[in-house]
């Protein structure tokens, strides 16, 4: 009620939370597997609004694709549980939706490649084409605000990635230094526990400066258990994509031999080659990693999935994968 009341304006605030109906997509079948953050429906007096509204920490430059689909969507589930669903597209009886309106809760920085943007229009995705008729505004909100339900939001996320991003800079240091040379379990221990002193040290920042205070102290023990495992996906994620890209490096260097042999001629491969090698690496190694951790990625993905099904244990999957298991476990739980 308090993000409506913020994102109507003044004009239409609403004090009775029963005329907000919570639309976010939930239905597998109506749906088609689509998934978006939040939706919800309002009706003040004859007039009804449909609130699509994404939370992103990373840019997302076909957002208004992304919300388009979302729609659809959702007016067919709407049609479905508001109980129209018996009336027909073709039938004479006009259908009556609520008015759609979008939004997103940007968290993530700006720079020259992301340059700060407050709108996206769906007729900027036609390419050399007059301004389509059919279009619409996705609107970004990006700025911390401790007065309102989404600027609160916004600086939870930000004071969260700080800490997060201080937190894997301080592991991959400690590798560096051979630091992580202690058994599995006291690295497990001393990792959860730094990991649990990080969350009470972001929820503690936020409630000094008044955001989500209320929130955070109602469900304070079940965010700190959410942002851990969070946080341990993310630090597994990024281990496994470590060894995608030395695997990218090591399926390179036959096509660097290749490369080295087309350009150079007889008798000149041997006394050049250091240097051919040394130029068409980074080369070689930029046109190979996305397809090499597209790769992974799918059997990672596969491997998950005969995990949750029974078909393949824990431990076999990792063993596949050269991956710890307690470490594949993070991407199965």
């Amino acid at each position: 009620m308090k993000l409506y009341n913020e994102l109507s304006g003044s004009t239409s605030k609403i004090r009775n939370k029963r005329k907000i109906s919570i639309e976010t997509l939930t239905d597998m079948t109506l749906s088609t597997s689509l998934r978006n953050d939040l939706g919800f429906s309002v009706t003040v007096g004859k007039k009804s609004r449909l609130y699509l509204v994404e939370a992103q920490s990373t840019p997302c430059p076909n957002i208004e694709l992304r919300m388009n689909e979302y729609l659809v969507s959702s007016y067919r589930q709407y049609i479905h549980r508001h109980k129209l669903k018996d009336m027909r597209y073709d039938k004479q009886k006009k259908m009556h939706l609520p008015a759609p309106e979008f939004y997103v809760i940007a968290s993530y920085d700006y720079g020259s490649r992301n340059p700060r943007k407050k709108e996206y229009t769906f007729s900027e995705m036609f390419d050399s084409m007059p301004k389509s008729k059919y279009d619409f505004t996705v609107f970004v909100i990006d700025d911390e605000n401790k007065e309102t339900i989404s600027g609160q939001y916004v600086g939870f996320c930000k004071i969260y990635k700080k800490f997060t991003k201080k937190r894997r800079s301080d592991i991959k240091s400690k590798e560096k230094c051979g630091m992580n040379n202690k058994t599995t379990s006291d690295q497990t221990n001393n990792q959860t526990t730094d990991d649990q002193t990080i969350m009470r040290e972001v929820i503690e920042e936020c409630q000094s400066k008044g955001y989500l205070v209320s929130f955070l102290e109602k469900h304070r023990n079940e965010l700190e258990n959410i942002m851990i495992e969070e946080m341990e996906y993310a630090e597994s994620f990024d281990e496994y994509m470590e060894r995608a890209n030395k695997e990218a490096v090591k399926k390179a260097k036959p096509r660097i031999a290749k490369e080295a042999v087309k350009k150079a001629e007889p008798g000149i491969i041997e006394k050049h080659k250091p240097s051919i090698i040394a130029e068409a690496k980074p080369i070689i190694i930029e046109e190979a990693r996305p397809e090499i951790e597209q790769n992974l990625l799918e059997k990672l993905y596969s491997y998950i999935m005969l995990c949750k099904e029974g078909k393949m244990s824990i431990k076999t999957a990792a063993q596949k994968l050269n991956m710890p298991p307690s470490k594949f476990k993070a991407f199965v739980s």
